[in-house]
């Protein structure tokens, strides 16, 4: 169907590229007389007005050409529209045949677009043709983690200690996101609706595609106040990149969609509209624990007791708090992570972090933000006086400081 829709895309533009030349170049000729049916004397009259008419059908050849090219569907809507009214125009003031010669074919080729590559569940993308661009990051195959900065990607290796393997500069002015889809790809969205696939040999732009088809159908069936939502954004899950947009819902509670358009960039473009948010999969915290430890977890205080030993509690220590998680981020030596955090509109929402040798009360370390890595890793917003530094773990272990900026760990 896609192959169809560009055959006759293609004609349509072939189409306008004859009448350029039969209006510009052969109006009082033989052929343009007998094509029109009127007199050579008319013709003659004319040929300025023939030639500027034609002019006019040459842009719009070229339009068609530019969208067959670029793969812009937008572009290859916006110029066939333009040609299906000209045509109904000039059936309805000219001739009857224009009908047929002109408005049939683009609405042919409109009808088959949109049943090729438009706007139903399930259609494909037509990316532009943007060919790779050899520019590696170094030290990708031997990354554990990236940093992702304004303008600049960090490579990292984390073993005794992070060592710091190269450096991907971009524009400075770039706010670079994104993460794994696996261990061979890293996707990254360096402004809207800029996305590139990198590898360890090459950065490969990702069609992201154009607004209309980004664009669900309204829900027959809807309340008051339903609006369309927001331009969306890129989510990185297991061997997936997705750009995700919530194109209709309600302006309450922040904003609760109701359909929600998936648009997957990479391995295989396609898009489909579902009621359901695409959720990231997060790293997951180690559940073991040193052997005879334990650590219960309450409402508002943890519970801790090693072999041979009294137990202890560890309390939240602003009253709204609540235990999140008591998790043993390492085994030997063993080490307690306390995560607190505040109820919120659905859930309890983290708002800091306390690490404990064994099960001493008091903070060997604490802060705001933590997040698990793979293999062991961790990183944790470590509060140092007035100062923060962003630190990255293994287990007890102290790797390294990194920049405040998005991190992304590399799967396993």
């Amino acid at each position: 169907m896609k192959l169809a829709a560009q055959i006759v895309t293609a004609i349509v533009a072939a189409l306008h590229v004859y009448f350029l030349v039969l209006e510009m170049f052969l109006w009082t000729t033989p052929l343009g007389v007998k094509t029109f049916g009127r007199t050579r004397d008319f013709m003659v009259a004319t040929k300025q007005l023939a030639a500027n008419q034609g002019l006019y059908n040459g842009f719009l050849a070229a339009g068609l050409a530019w969208s067959l090219s670029s793969g812009a569907l937008d572009v290859r809507y916006f110029f066939l529209a333009c040609v299906a009214i000209a045509g109904v125009f000039g059936a309805a003031t000219a001739s009857s045949r224009i009908l047929f010669v002109q408005a049939v074919p683009a609405a042919i080729a409109i009808a088959l677009t949109l049943a090729g590559c438009g706007h139903a569940a399930g259609a494909t993308i037509t990316p532009a043709a943007k060919p790779p661009a050899p520019s590696p990051l170094p030290g990708f195959a031997r990354a554990d983690l990236v940093v992702l900065h304004d303008g600049v990607i960090d490579a990292y290796a984390a073993g005794d200690s992070l060592v710091k393997l190269g450096t991907l500069p971009f524009h400075e002015h770039d706010t670079l996101q994104g993460g794994w889809a696996d261990r061979d790809h890293l996707v990254v969205l360096r402004r809207p609706y800029d996305v590139m696939l990198i590898t360890r040999d090459a950065i490969t732009p990702l069609h992201v595609p154009d607004k209309a088809q980004l664009v669900a159908p309204k829900p027959e069936k809807y309340d008051e106040g339903l609006e369309a939502g927001e331009d969306g954004d890129l989510v990185v899950t297991p061997g997936m990149a997705t750009w995700s947009r919530c194109s209709w819902g309600y302006p309450y509670d922040g904003f609760q969609c109701e359909v929600w358009t998936h648009a997957e960039l990479w391995p295989e473009p396609g898009i489909r509209f579902e009621k359901e948010r695409l959720g990231e999969v997060a790293q997951k915290w180690p559940d073991a624990a040193p052997s005879g430890f334990v650590a219960a977890k309450g409402e508002h205080a943890v519970t801790c007791q090693a072999p041979n030993a009294a137990k202890t509690i560890i309390e939240a220590s602003r009253e709204q708090d609540r235990i999140m998680d008591a998790i043993w981020v390492s085994l030997a030596p063993p080490q307690l992570l306390v995560v607190y955090g505040e109820p919120g509109y659905a859930d309890i929402l983290p708002t800091s972090w306390t690490l404990h040798d064994g099960c001493t009360v008091a903070p060997i370390a604490h802060g705001r933000h933590v997040e698990p890595g793979p293999d062991g890793l961790w990183i944790a917003d470590v509060e140092d006086g007035d100062h923060v530094k962003r630190v990255v773990y293994r287990g007890a272990r102290v790797l390294g400081e990194v920049s405040d900026d998005a991190i992304a760990f590399r799967p396993h």
